[in-house]
C-alpha cells in the first residue's frame, strides 16, 4: 500500500517525520491505506513534506510565509481528504515557485553584500563581545576564528549570487531539490553575512553598565519586547517543544517514575510549567499522562492531575490556555502566585533560566585574570522616526513605557545592538561567583555566569517539596564547553530580532541543587529522551541552515566514514550520480535522495550526512516511545545506533568514540530527582 511506502520514507527524514504521526489519525492516512503500492509517489509526497516543513520555519525575509501560504493551507486539506495528492503537489510546486521568486529579489542585494563585505573594516560585524576580547588579548582564538568565518561567509555569498541567477527546474523532484538549495545557501549567506556589514555609524544609548545591574538596556530592551509582542512573540521564534511531541511525550514517561518514588497512589496530583510558549508542551504531555496514567493503568493518576501554567504575560497565558485545549485540567497563574500553589509533583521551566536577569558574561585571559562584560546599547545614526531622540529612546526602556516604544515598533528595536567592554573583576562579588573557583575557570572562553538563575533555582527548590524539578534550556554542560571559538562565542549571547537570550552554564545549576542534599542528574536532551536521540537540529529558525553543516565539530564527521579517503578521491561528474555510485560500490548508504546544491561533493555529502545521522536517533527514539515498554539502558541503545551508523558508512571505532564522548547539541535537562 502507498502508506506503508510513505511511512517509512517521513520518519527517515528528520524534518518530515512529524508528519508520519498526523497520518496515523487523518482522513489522507485513513484513504491511503486502501491505494495501491506507487513507490514514486510515495517518494514524491515525502520529499515534498519534508520541503514544506523545512522552509515553513525560516526567517520571514524575503516573506516566505506570504509565498507559502497556499502550500501550508492545501498542506491542511489534504490531511483533512479534501484535496488529493496531486493537487497539493501541484499547489506546493506554485507556492515553491513564488517562493524562488522572492529568493530572486534576493539576487542584488546579496551581490551588494559580496562588496561590502570585502570593503568593510576587519571587525565589522564581528560578535561585540568577542571585539571586546580583542581589546584584552589581542591573540585570542576567538578572533583568529572570525576570521576564519568570514573568509568563509565571503565564499557562501557568492555561491549564493550563482544559485539565484539559476533558471529554476520545471519538474517538481528537481524543483524540490533546488529550492532545498537555494534555501540552504541563501539563508546562510544572507542571515550571516548581514550580521558581518555595519551599514552606518551608530550612536551610544547612555552610558556601559554591567549585566548584573538591574538597570542594564539588554533586560530592559527583553522586558518592553516580550510585554510588546505578548502571544504573538512565536510569529519572531520557534520554541523546541512546538516542533515535536517526542519530548513532552518522554517527559510523561519520567513524570510516572516520579509519582512511583513519590508512592502518589491517591490525593491530587501538581505540575507546574514555568514558559509556557504556545500551550502545545502542555497538550501534548496531557495526552501522553491520560494514555500512561488512566483507569486501566497500573499507577492510575490522571484524573487527580491538575496542571498549572505560570508566565509574565496575561496574553500569552490565555493564548496557551487556549492551545493545550484542556480547559478541565489546565489553570493559569502569574508569576508572583506561584508559591501559593505548591508543593508540585513536577516543576518544568522550559526556556525560562536563559532569560534571567543577573546574568554575568565572563572571560578569563590567558594570564588567569577573570574579567566581566559590561554593555550599552547602540542605535544606526539617523533612523529614529523624525522628533524622536536617542535620549527619548533611552528613557522610554528605563521607564518601561510601553506606549510609545509600540508606537516605535518591534522593528525598529531590533536594530539596537550592543557595544561592550570586559572589566578586571574579582569572581566572588559576582551573583553566583561563589559557587566557582577562578582556578576551574577555561582560560580564552567565554562564560555565562547565571546568578538570576541561581537565585530562581533556589526559590523553585524551596516550592518543590518531596516532588521533582527539570529545567530544559540551551546552554553549556561543563565548564570546558565554555565558548571557546567564534562559532560558539556567537551562541554564548544570541539574538532574536529584538530580544536576546545567554546560554546557561548548568554545572552552577548543579551546584545550587547538590548544597541542599537533592539528587541531581544533568542530561542532554538527547539523552533525556529515550537515552539517545538528537532532533533539535534546525529547529530555531535563525540558526535553521546554520546548524546543518557538518564539519569537525559535528557529532559524527565525513572523516569517520569507513570508506573515507576512497569516496574523497573518486571524481564527481553530477553529485547525485556520485552518490549513486559511492552506494553501488557499498560505501555508503543515505535513506533519503540527495539534496543537490552549491558546495562541493564533499560538503553537500556532510549535510545529507547530517539528516542522516538525525534520522537513525529519532527512528530508534519512536520506536522506544511507540508502546509503554521497558526502556533501553544506555549501553543497548548505544549498540542499536551503532548498528544503524555501520550500515549509513561509519566506522564502528568512530561511532563507539562518538557516542562515548559526545559532543552534539546544546540544549540540557537538569532533572531533580523526586524523594
Amino acid at each position: 500500500m502507498l502508506y506503508d511506502q510513505l511511512i517509512p520514507l517521513l520518519r527517515q527524514s528528520g524534518w518530515a517525520a512529524f508528519e508520519a504521526e498526523v497520518l496515523q489519525t487523518s482522513e489522507l492516512g485513513r484513504r491511503l491505506r486502501s491505494e495501491p503500492d506507487n513507490l514514486q509517489e510515495a517518494r514524491r509526497l515525502a520529499m515534498a513534506l519534508q520541503v514544506l516543513a523545512t522552509v515553513r520555519y525560516l526567517p520571514q525575509r524575503p516573506p516566505a510565509g506570504q509565498a507559502l501560504a497556499p502550500a501550508l493551507q492545501a498542506r491542511l486539506e489534504l490531511h483533512s481528504g479534501r484535496t488529493t495528492v496531486p493537487a497539493f503537489l501541484n499547489t506546493l510546486r506554485e507556492s515553491l515557485l513564488d517562493l524562488r521568486g522572492q529568493y530572486s529579489y534576493l539576487l542584488l542585494p546579496v551581490k551588494r553584500l559580496a562588496v561590502r563585505l570585502k570593503a568593510a573594516g576587519e571587525d565589522a560585524g564581528c560578535d561585540p563581545f568577542v571585539k571586546a576580547v580583542r581589546q584584552v588579548a589581542p591573540e585570542s582564538a576567538l578572533w583568529r576564528g572570525y576570521e576564519e568565518t568570514r573568509a568563509r561567509l565571503e565564499e557562501r555569498v557568492q555561491a549564493a549570487g550563482l544559485l539565484l541567477r539559476e533558471v529554476a527546474p520545471d519538474s517538481l523532484d528537481e524543483l524540490l531539490c533546488h529550492i532545498s538549495s537555494v534555501i540552504k545557501s541563501v539563508e546562510l549567506a544572507y542571515v550571516c553575512a548581514g550580521l558581518f556589514v555595519d551599514p552606518s555609524p551608530r550612536e551610544a544609548l547612555g552610558e556601559l553598565r554591567p549585566l548584573e545591574r538591574e538597570d542594564n538596556q539588554l533586560d530592559r530592551l527583553n522586558r518592553a519586547y516580550y510585554r510588546l509582542r505578548g502571544a504573538d512573540i512565536y510569529e519572531d521564534f520557534v520554541t523546541a517543544v512546538s516542533h515535536d511531541k517526542l519530548q513532552a511525550r518522554a517527559d510523561a514517561y519520567w513524570f510516572r517514575n516520579d509519582l512511583r518514588r513519590l508512592q502518589a497512589s491517591d490525593g491530587p496530583i501538581t505540575v507546574l510549567e514555568v514558559g509556557v510558549g504556545g500551550g502545545q508542551y502542555a497538550a501534548d504531555f496531557l495526552e501522553e499522562c491520560q494514555k500512561l496514567g488512566g483507569e486501566w493503568s497500573s499507577l492510575p493518576f490522571y484524573e487527580r492531575l491538575t496542571y498549572v501554567m505560570g508566565d509574565i504575560s496575561p496574553a500569552m497565558l490565555r493564548d496557551a490556555l487556549e492551545r493545550s485545549g484542556r480547559t478541565q485540567k489546565v489553570e493559569v497563574v502569574g508569576l508572583d502566585e506561584l508559591s501559593s500553589r505548591g508543593p508540585y509533583a513536577l516543576q518544568r521551566y522550559n526556556e525560562l533560566f536563559d532569560d534571567l536577569q543577573e546574568c554575568s558574561i565572563l572571560y578569563v585571559d590567558p594570564a588567569g585574570q577573570v574579567h566581566r562584560a559590561e554593555l550599552c546599547g547602540t542605535f544606526p545614526a539617523g533612523l529614529l522616526p523624525e522628533g524622536v531622540k536617542t535620549t527619548d529612546l533611552v528613557s522610554w526602556l528605563e521607564e518601561a513605557w510601553l506606549e510609545p516604544l509600540g508606537m516605535l515598533g518591534v522593528d525598529q528595536l531590533a536594530l539596537i545592538d550592543w557595544e561592550v567592554r570586559f572589566v578586571p573583576c574579582q569572581l566572588s562579588e559576582l551573583p553566583g561567583g561563589e559557587l566557582l573557583d577562578p582556578a576551574e575557570l577555561p582560560r580564552d572562553h567565554l562564560i555565562p555566569l547565571n546568578g538570576g538563575g541561581v537565585k530562581f533555582l533556589r526559590q523553585a527548590l524551596e516550592r518543590a517539596g518531596r516532588g521533582s524539578l527539570r529545567i530544559f534550556d540551551y546552554g553549556l554542560g561543563s565548564l570546558q564547553e565554555s565558548a571557546g571559538d567564534y562559532a560558539q562565542a556567537n551562541q554564548i549571547v544570541r539574538r532574536y530580532g529584538a530580544s536576546a537570550t545567554r546560554d546557561v552554564l548548568f554545572p552552577l545549576l548543579e551546584r545550587v541543587v547538590k548544597a541542599v542534599g537533592r539528587r541531581v542528574r544533568l542530561l542532554r536532551l538527547e539523552e533525556f529522551i529515550a537515552l539517545a536521540f538528537r532532533f533539535l537540529m534546525g529547529i530555531e529558525r535563525g540558526n535553521l541552515v546554520s546548524q546543518v553543516a557538518s564539519g569537525p565539530q559535528s557529532p559524527f564527521p565525513l572523516q569517520a566514514l569507513r570508506h573515507y579517503e576512497q569516496i574523497a578521491a573518486l571524481e564527481c561528474s553530477s553529485y547525485p550520480d556520485w552518490i549513486a555510485e559511492l552506494e553501488r560500490r557499498g560505501w555508503l548508504r543515505l535513506g533519503q535522495p540527495p539534496c543537490d546544491g552549491p558546495g562541493s561533493p564533499l560538503e553537500r555529502l556532510g549535510l545529507d550526512l547530517d539528516f542522516a545521522v538525525s534520522s537513525i536517533f529519532r527512528s530508534l527514539c519512536e520506536s522506544m516511545l511507540a508502546s509503554d515498554v521497558t526502556w533501553l539502558t544506555g549501553a543497548q541503545a548505544r549498540a542499536e545506533v551503532k548498528v544503524l551508523l555501520e550500515r549509513v558508512g561509519y566506522r564502528g571505532e568512530a561511532v563507539e568514540s562518538a557516542l562515548l564522548h559526545p559532543s552534539w547539541g546544546k540544549f540540557w535537562v537538569l532533572a531533580v530527582e523526586a524523594e
